[in-house]
């Protein structure tokens, strides 16, 4: 409401965010599948969704928070994938390092943030004029 009585164009900045958003989103999916996953089938981005979320949450439901959390997940989600190529990670049994994203994300959503709350207007339709 703050920002339309600024004179800024609330609908146009919403579309703009949700076509930036899934235009990134499906980059990054591409880029998954062509060059780390190096196939894509109905499953190659199982749980990714759940991940992005999630380090929203962890990020206290900032950008910035919100970038640091998805680094750390990614990290996480990485270390699964090339675990051959490190030599303490070796012995694992690849099992583990393929669940250990999730169950990180688990743990850090459970036990380090305390309470997130989403923003208020979160989810909610503006209506030019309503309060």
């Amino acid at each position: 409401m703050a920002a339309d009585t600024n004179g800024i164009n609330v609908y146009k900045y919403r579309y703009i965010a949700v076509l930036l958003s899934g235009a990134l989103g499906g980059l990054g999916g591409s880029v998954f599948a062509l060059t780390i996953a190096l196939n894509f089938s109905g499953a190659t981005i199982v749980g990714q969704g759940f991940m992005s979320l999630a380090a929203v949450i962890f990020g206290k439901w900032h950008p910035l928070g919100a970038l640091g959390a998805a680094l750390f997940f990614g990290f996480a989600q990485s270390l699964s994938i090339i675990s051959a190529g490190v030599p303490f990670l070796a012995d694992v049994p690849k099992v583990y390092l393929i669940i250990a994203p999730y169950l990180l994300t688990i743990l850090a959503l459970a036990g380090f943030i305390g309470r997130a709350e989403a923003p208020k207007a979160n989810g909610q339709p503006y209506i030019k004029g309503s309060r």
